[in-house]
C-alpha cells in the first residue's frame, strides 16, 4: 500500500489507532511526503456551517474543474477569506470536500 500527503497521514494515524486491523490485512505502507498540520482557530459550529454551504452551492470538490468543484463564483458565497487560499492550491488534483470536513473536526477536536 502507498500513500502520498494527505493520504500518507491518513494511513499513519489509521495505523496508529487501529493497529490490529491493519496488521492482518497491510504488508507493507510505503508513505511518501506524509504530511498534515491542523491548526484551526474556530468553532465546531462555523465549520458546519461553513460545509454546509458547500452542499447548498453542489460543490463536492475542489480542484476538480468540473461544475462539482469550488471555483471563483460559488467562492464568493462560501467564504472569499478561505477561498483565497483555496484556489490556488492543489497542484495534486481533486480533493473531496468530505475529505476536508475530516480533517477539519480531527483539528478540532485536537487529535492531530
Amino acid at each position: 500500500m502507498m500513500g502520498y500527503s494527505t493520504g500518507g497521514a491518513q494511513m499513519f494515524y489509521a495505523l496508529a489507532t487501529d493497529q490490529d486491523y491493519y496488521a492482518t490485512r497491510v504488508n507493507r505502507f510505503v508513505g511518501l511526503s506524509p504530511c498534515q498540520f491542523m491548526n484551526i482557530n474556530d468553532t465546531f459550529e462555523n465549520q458546519v456551517e461553513y460545509y454546509a454551504k458547500h452542499y447548498e452551492l453542489g460543490v463536492y470538490n475542489y480542484w476538480g474543474g468540473d461544475d462539482s468543484s469550488l471555483n471563483a463564483e460559488n467562492c464568493k458565497e462560501i467564504s472569499a477569506a478561505v477561498c483565497s487560499n483555496t484556489l490556488t492550491d492543489g497542484a495534486g488534483g481533486a480533493f473531496s470536500t468530505k475529505s476536508w470536513m475530516y480533517f477539519t473536526q480531527i483539528g478540532l477536536a485536537g487529535r492531530f
